[in-house]
């Protein structure tokens, strides 16, 4: 960067340059130069690696009254949109990214659902996915989901904000009051059937996060509930993860009889590393395959064979996002253990799930 402005880092591997002397086009051309470096590979200890790069520009006309969480927002988004859609092209922050003009008013969604976070999780709540086994009526397991409520925007998927503020000081906080609110609803459900299993997806910060298995273990022993009830699966963002790492973690949970499995499996050579590196006790199929299944020979072939496999090397397979009577009947052939998705139920409050028992 040189002279060009100041550099600061935020979160991970994200960083900020500010400037005040250079123009929109300098910038543009900083951006590649930086690019070209990383695409040519930065050596360290005498091996190459060749990194991507994504990034996002907003220039700053006039600060009014907006606060500096607000500019780095709009910046996300556009370094969101330079990594999901544009291949690392610089993205130029206009408040109507892609061709949708929703994504200018998310961020305002965003920032209302940080302040929440920080005023004792106001809105934040929990619904179960209910899991069965095939032909029975009463969920074998369910799978903790989280959800954000107001009087604005209604209710508020979590796959619609997590990505956005799972790097954010405060989400260690609300990764922690999820665990412990569905680890105290899963006592009750295992009260009346013993053989209940809670699944909970973990994310890239809390397989980093130096306390979170030892916490998870305390919990567990201080509301008495058996750790083999409790199935902890890792997010596909976790792929990216050194594996060094996530094979620590899973070693970590397995010891305490916790149960480690992949979710959202399906293509790609990533998440056959990661199945490698720590060998997990389950999978639950990719949602894309399963939408998928019908309507592409190919996609169906992958699907049932990713299945078999997974039998075959003895690890517990799951079905999620079944809608339809017609995709129930095509797994139903397959060693499936458990399936959901809205043919089944669709997620329902806490005393939902004990209304089945």
């Amino acid at each position: 960067v040189g002279d060009r402005g100041d550099i600061y880092r935020t979160s991970g591997s994200k960083f900020v340059i500010v400037s005040t002397e250079t123009n929109q086009s300098d910038m543009i051309e900083l951006y590649d130069e930086i690019r070209d470096k990383f695409r040519e590979g930065v050596e360290t200890e005498g091996v190459i690696h060749n990194l991507n790069t994504y990034g996002g520009y907003m220039n700053i006309v006039d600060k009014d009254d907006r606060s500096d969480r607000t500019f780095y927002d709009c910046l996300l988004q556009s370094y969101n949109e330079s990594k999901q859609y544009r291949h690392g092209e610089l993205v130029i922050y206009n408040g109507n990214h892609t061709g949708d003009p929703k994504l200018s008013g998310k961020i305002v969604m965003i920032t209302a659902i940080r302040a929440s976070l920080i005023e004792d999780f106001h809105g934040f709540y929990l619904l179960y996915q209910p899991v069965f086994k095939d032909g029975g009526t009463v969920p074998i397991g369910a799978e903790a989901v989280l959800r954000w409520k107001s009087e604005k925007y209604g209710v508020v998927d979590s796959e619609d904000f997590l990505p956005e503020i799972e790097q954010d000081y405060a989400f260690e906080r609300l990764g922690d009051w999820v665990i412990k609110n569905a680890l105290h609803d899963a006592k009750e459900f295992v009260e009346v059937y013993p053989d209940f299993k809670l699944f909970i997806t973990v994310t890239q910060s809390q397989i980093w996060a130096p306390y979170f298995v030892s916490n998870l273990y305390e919990l567990i022993k201080s509301i008495d509930l058996p750790a083999s009830s409790i199935m902890i699966q890792i997010s596909k963002e976790c792929r990216m993860l050194e594996m060094k790492r996530i094979e620590h973690f899973a070693e970590t949970l397995r010891k305490g009889d916790i149960s480690i499995g992949i979710d959202d499996f399906g293509r790609g050579n990533a998440w056959l590393k990661t199945f490698s590196a720590i060998h997990p006790d389950y999978v639950r199929i990719s949602r894309e395959l399963v939408d998928n299944l019908g309507k592409s020979n190919d996609d169906t072939t992958i699907i049932t064979g990713l299945v078999n496999m997974m039998h075959l090397c003895g690890k517990t397979v799951y079905i999620k996002g079944l809608d339809s009577e017609e995709k129930y009947k095509y797994f139903k052939g397959l060693p499936v253990e458990g399936f959901q998705g809205e043919f089944f139920s669709e997620p329902v409050y806490y005393d939902e799930v004990l209304d089945y028992y």
